[in-house]
């Protein structure tokens, strides 16, 4: 049985930046609670946004963009 599983990153991205946010909407109003809700919801969303943005660049952008910080 030659089972090819699909792992479709992007969506699993989006689903994770989802939960985040669903977290975010159960802190308490604090000022913890909002420093908490403001980290979590930029590095929980940021990951599905810069995954997208690289499967967009061609393979020169990206020997640009590497050779950039060398």
């Amino acid at each position: 049985m030659n089972v090819k599983r699909i792992y479709d990153l992007e969506d699993r991205l989006v689903k994770f930046a989802i939960m985040m946010l669903t977290v975010c909407d159960l802190l308490p109003n604090t000022r913890t609670g909002n420093n908490l809700e403001h980290q979590l919801s930029k590095s929980g969303t940021a990951p599905a946004l810069m995954y997208g943005e690289v499967r967009q660049l061609n393979q020169r952008q990206i020997l640009f963009i590497k050779w950039e910080y060398f």
